[in-house]
């Protein structure tokens, strides 16, 4: 599998499989076929259902890279997240007070809350920079 073209065929192919396989068993039960009949028909829908499966599963692996570059940038975004509040929160000239009032917050869950939001941002610089 080299593509999402291709990827996406896979995924038509294996939801059909399934699906043929739910029909089978139930026109098997219909028509009281022989068990070592029904077990060789639905193995080999379970062989190729299992072999699709198992390239999907090898192409997502290799595309996960990709998504790991992006998950990175989400960090990214977030570590920066308190300053650009605190500047927010600044040029709107809010005291933390101010801040609190409008959010119906106390003063002290505002600074808890800016404490520890700055100690889970730190960590997650210190994340990134162990992931890059």
């Amino acid at each position: 599998m080299n593509s999402d073209r291709q990827r996406r065929e896979a995924e038509r192919q294996l939801s059909k499989l399934i699906s043929l396989k739910r029909e089978l068993v139930r026109l098997l039960k219909n028509f009281e076929i022989d068990q070592q009949v029904c077990a060789t028909l639905t193995a080999s829908v379970d062989s190729r259902t299992e072999e699709l499966k198992r390239e999907l599963e090898l192409y997502t692996g290799f595309n996960s890279t990709e998504q790991i570059m992006v998950d990175l940038q989400v960090l990214r975004s977030a570590s920066k997240l308190p300053a650009s509040l605190i500047s927010g929160r600044r040029s709107l000239a809010w005291s933390q007070k101010d801040l609190a009032q409008r959010a119906t917050l106390t003063p002290a869950q505002i600074c808890h809350y800016r404490k520890t939001f700055m100690a889970s941002c730190h960590c997650l610089q210190c994340l990134i920079w162990l992931l890059c």
